[in-house]
């Protein structure tokens, strides 16, 4: 079952830190206590802190109803347990401790452990090459999960399309400790049949390279997918014996092994059927008017899209079990089958005009494709993709009912990572401001003008301005890459929603060797106004401990979580072999560093420099 109220674009842990910090403070007392595992870790981090820096509890675990997952808010932050995987963590809004494989750890929230990058190596898969059957070169490399190729015929509206069925798994397929991810592709080599793929991708010092293709054949549908131990779970929809070639209904179970690098099927069962659906009425609430699509809310947080002319894609449903569609410039037809909460749309003829760049025309039949199940919601319609990748919102009226508006950000990391040259990306928080029942997560640009790259995060708001909604204020975490087309040595700045949050010193290839450390701060000058920009300013002078030899300036970072707190972290690189001769000089770097505009006279403002030293300024 859908609904409209969720949160699921955040990551865990930081939608239980949002609401540690949109609820007020509890009474604490006899009345609540610590229990089981987070009994256990609140003593694991007390004992190594040399502190109580859980401190006592403010209520009982709470449990989420949608996931299971739990929390307990204490008075040194909050703590966390993840059903999924029986993950507990303790986090002071600042550092995090997790008790996970490797025992008791801790980092900052801005960093991750080696054995929590799985997803994040997943992610990557929306813009990976992939060996292709249908290209004359062999491969394809998708963008931002899609790949169009070059007109069949000079002029012509017909060409390949291969897009990335989401959501992809993670997992380790080989044992070898590191995590691999499997992905599902879709080509359309411009006839009426869509061919599915299993692709399998190898961990490469944090990229994706190919390892195995399996081919599971024309208009299969997905039902679910998965990873369990190393083995590929697939439930798909695919051809009886007497189903016709447009509308297959069996439903199969078919399980995969990765051995040698090839994809072997080393299990497969027919479960099911759904040639009984046919006999199922279609519910009255899906007749009558066309239905409009508004949005897609990416479950993910990745991909959201706004409509902007909803009537451009419609969606009608018929007596007969036959719908009617309207993709932008083109129109169309099927058979779908219904029952319960059920609903999948058969492909069927459709038009094939060219429609302008900017159309979402293939988005919309594609996701369509994608449907598994529905729901009605205050008189919306919700489309549920296979594996609960999002929500195909559809309402009655044409007219768009959410705008795109900038997203209060939260926190911007600079993430550097070493395969043969360095890969830049930023890891966003941003909120979304109205609740996760009235905004959702839309997306972000980048772009960039010589040294400066300009960084646009946007939500998306429901536009009636009388309409309730949940005070959760949720917490999105986004990687954002940049590439690695950067100028070793060179200076750079990120300006996110138009302030400044990073400063960065492109790494050359041999910076391998050399670690990011935290710099010893010598001084923190007082926060100072340009009297024509308005934009406040703290001058920063810090060490390099292992000489200019062996160390030199990184970059910092500005980080606004609280209205009244600032914090900024200053970092440099140096070597990371032990017993290496250095340079004394040990020379001070002193960093003009740009704390933004937005501050109110006479209100008393924090900065707090690498957790240590703290400055105080009040505006005039």
């Amino acid at each position: 079952m859908v609904s409209r109220v969720h949160a699921r674009t955040v990551v865990p842990l930081l939608l239980a830190l949002s609401l540690w910090l949109a609820l007020p403070a509890l009474v604490h007392g006899a009345e609540c206590q610590l229990v089981l595992g987070f009994k256990t870790l609140q003593g694991l981090v007390n004992a190594a802190e040399g502190s109580d820096a859980v401190g006592s509890c403010l209520e009982n675990e709470r449990h989420n109803s949608e996931n299971g997952d739990g929390v307990q808010r204490t008075t040194g932050g909050l703590l966390f347990w993840r059903k999924a995987d029986n993950f507990t963590a303790f986090t002071d809004g600042h550092r995090t401790w997790t008790n996970g494989p490797n025992g008791l750890q801790s980092r900052r929230n801005t960093e991750r452990f080696a054995w929590e990058t799985g997803a994040r190596f997943a992610s990557l898969l929306s813009s990976a090459t992939y060996p292709s059957e249908w290209e004359k070169s062999g491969t394809i490399t998708l963008a931002d999960g899609r790949y169009e190729g070059q007109p069949f015929v000079p002029g012509g509206a017909t060409r390949l399309i291969v897009t990335l069925v989401e959501p992809v798994a993670a997992g380790d397929l080989d044992g070898d400790g590191i995590d691999e991810a499997v992905a599902i592709l879709a080509a359309n080599p411009g006839g009426s049949g869509t061919f599915l793929s299993l692709e399998a991708m190898r961990n490469e010092a944090g990229q994706p390279r190919h390892i195995a293709t399996h081919a599971l054949g024309d208009r299969v549908r997905i039902r679910s997918f998965r990873i369990e131990g190393r083995l590929i779970v697939l439930e798909v929809v695919t051809h009886g014996p007497s189903d016709a070639r447009c509308c297959p209904t069996q439903i199969e179970r078919i399980t995969y092994r990765l051995e040698a690098g090839s994809l072997v099927k080393v299990a497969s069962e027919v479960v099911g059927t759904g040639s009984e659906q046919g006999k199922t009425p279609v519910p009255p609430e899906l007749l009558g008017a066309a239905w409009y699509w508004q949005r897609y809310e990416d479950t993910a947080g990745l991909r959201n899209i706004t409509v902007a002319d909803p009537a451009k894609y419609t969606l009608e449903f018929r007596q007969d079990k036959r719908y009617l569609i309207r993709a932008d410039c083109n129109t169309g037809s099927g058979a779908f089958t219904v029952e319960g909460g059920s609903l999948t749309l058969g492909q069927g003829p459709m038009t094939l005009a060219a429609c302008e760049p900017d159309s979402l025309d293939t988005e919309f039949l594609r996701r369509l494709g994608d449907v598994r199940t529905y729901v009605l919601v205050d008189g919306e319609l919700a489309l549920n993709l296979w594996a609960d990748a999002g929500n195909m919102i559809f309402s009655r009226d044409p007219a768009p009912s959410m705008v795109s508006v900038p997203a209060p950000v939260e926190t911007v990391s600079l993430v550097v990572s070493q395969p043969e040259a360095p890969q830049y990306a930023l890891t966003v928080i941003s909120r979304l401001p109205r609740g996760s029942s009235c905004s959702s997560f839309e997306g972000y640009k980048v772009s960039r003008d010589g040294s400066t790259v300009a960084v646009t995060v946007t939500n998306l708001e429901v536009t009636a301005q009388n309409v309730p909604c949940t005070a959760d204020y949720p917490a999105v975490s986004t990687e954002i890459p940049l590439g690695a087309d950067f100028q070793p040595g060179t200076a750079y700045t990120v300006v996110t929603n138009g302030a400044v949050t990073n400063s960065f010193v492109a790494r050359d290839p041999q910076d391998r060797t050399m670690v990011q450390k935290l710099s010893p701060i010598e001084a923190a000058g007082t926060a100072v106004s340009a009297s024509t920009s308005g934009e406040w300013t703290l001058e920063v002078i810090s060490r390099l401990p292992l000489g200019s030899s062996c160390s030199r300036f990184d970059g910092f970072e500005v980080a606004r979580r609280f209205a009244n707190t600032i914090h900024v972290t200053v970092t440099h690189l140096e070597v990371a072999e032990l017993n290496v001769p250095c340079t004394r000089d040990l020379p001070a770097v002193k960093t003009d560093i740009p704390l933004g505009k937005d501050f109110s006279s006479g209100e008393t403002y924090t900065v707090i420099v690498n957790d240590s030293t703290t400055k105080t300024f009040v505006p005039k």
